[in-house]
């Protein structure tokens, strides 16, 4: 757990995956939070096919953040997948680590 505030890129909305976009700011977090890039994954059965959303930046919950790990095992999971989605997650630790350059880690 971070002992130290650090200060994320915060973007919610459609062009948060463009580099010259009026949508992100930056926050100061809460001390304990990580930086985090955040999208979804799902299958979309009206078009047949898996959608991903578009990413959200901001702050992890204060008591850390824990990247993507069983994005596979999610995705095996009709129900899950269908219904819920699966968390593709990146955290970071360090002041506005979560930028676009970022998402390629997604």
């Amino acid at each position: 757990v971070l002992s130290h505030s650090l200060t994320c890129y915060h973007c919610l909305g459609i062009d948060c995956d463009t580099i010259n976009t009026r949508s992100t700011t930056t926050l100061e977090c809460p001390v304990g939070s990580f930086c985090q890039t955040t999208k979804f994954q799902y299958y979309d059965s009206d078009y047949n096919q898996v959608r991903t959303t578009k990413p959200v930046r901001g702050c992890s919950v204060a008591r850390g953040c824990m990247n993507s790990l069983n994005v596979e095992s999610c995705k095996a999971d009709p129900q899950q997948f269908m219904m819920i989605g699966c968390p593709m997650r990146f955290c970071c630790d360090s002041d506005l680590c979560n930028s676009i350059e970022a998402k390629d880690l997604l």
